[in-house]
């Protein structure tokens, strides 16, 4: 406990383990949601599954642009991250660039990647990183989103996510 708060205080090692935890959890829920949709609806339930992550991911751009906007603040790929729509632990990233133009950093460790290597489900576990272009359109329609690789893919050790406002 602190003098200060009073609250009990837990390892960061602990809380990273914790939030990892429960993106393992996610993740599993997510795929077996996602796995069962399209063994019982075979094409429709993957275009549902795409529709749902879309869906999604609109939502939480959206709820990023909502704040960024309350802050009286530009809705640039550098001020996207002031509002965090993840855990700041539990992910390892490394920041390459981060300005009013772009933002490019390399995942590299995402809980849910590993669980879903974890269970071998990578094809319809990649339908899950939709949700990324998905977030950055919502939140500015001008910045264009791409993903150059994978932690779902062999041999990739990082996941290169790049957003860049379009002039």
């Amino acid at each position: 406990m602190t003098e200060q708060t009073q609250e009990p205080m837990i390892p960061l090692k602990q809380a990273v383990e914790e939030v990892r935890t429960m993106g393992r959890c996610l993740a599993e829920l997510y795929y077996f949601f996602a796995k069962n949709l399209v063994e019982k609806f075979g094409d429709e339930g993957e275009e549902l599954v795409h529709k749902v992550i879309k869906e999604y991911g609109e939502h939480r751009g959206s709820q990023v642009r909502k704040k960024i906007e309350a802050m009286g603040l530009p809705l640039t790929p550098e001020n996207y991250r002031l509002v965090p729509d993840l855990p700041r632990i539990g992910w390892e990233a490394e920041l390459v660039e981060s300005n009013s133009r772009c933002h490019h950093s390399k995942v590299k460790v995402c809980p849910f990647a590993t669980a879903w290597k974890d269970i071998g489900c990578e094809e319809i576990a990649s339908i899950y990183c939709e949700i990324d272009p998905a977030k950055f359109h919502a939140y500015n329609p001008k910045i264009k989103f791409r993903r150059d690789c994978s932690l779902l893919e062999d041999g990739s050790t990082v996941c290169d996510m790049i957003a860049e406002l379009e002039e």
